[in-house]
């Protein structure tokens, strides 16, 4: 039999793997486990390897394997890299959940409404209503969307 741990599993969890005569793998992080997971076969996992990882454990995770491929090469830049990429989804999806009223979406982000259309700007997001992307188009209240002639019929 096989366990799968992570190298913080505590020393109890270890002992009773031991005397249940298990043969314990330890991963180093999640995502490393993870691809194990993929691979082989366990009769024991770890439960934070089980269900959805909480965002700031995934996040902490994947900022880790950054800092592993640097191979000791200095980082610049992370915290833009990172925000980044956390806040294009961020907006995205308060956009969508609003419907595209920027408003209810600055309010659910807990910002202002100038922020939100200025951080929209910075991160070059369009604005297309439920696209996950971040693009989302919509119309001033009370204007017609442009569109094609009408087709006439004979």
């Amino acid at each position: 039999m096989r366990a799968l741990l992570l190298d913080d599993a505590p020393a109890a969890l270890d002992l009773a793997c031991a005397a249940a005569g298990m043969q314990v793998t330890r991963s180093r992080s999640a995502i490393e486990a993870r691809g194990l997971l993929a691979r082989e076969r366990f009769d024991l996992v770890d439960g934070r390897l089980t269900g959805p990882m909480p965002l700031e454990w995934e996040i902490w995770q994947r900022i880790e394997l950054f800092y592993e491929q640097l191979k000791g090469h200095a980082a610049t830049g992370l915290y833009q890299a990172v925000m980044r990429e956390v806040e294009r989804p961020l907006i995205a999806a308060a956009l969508a959940r609003a419907n595209g009223i920027r408003a209810d979406a600055a309010r659910a982000l807990g910002i202002d409404r100038g922020t939100l259309a200025r951080r929209i700007r910075a991160l070059g997001m369009r604005e297309r209503v439920g696209d996950r992307t971040g693009a989302h188009e919509r119309h001033a209240p009370g204007r017609q969307a442009r569109s094609r002639a009408p087709e006439v019929s004979r």
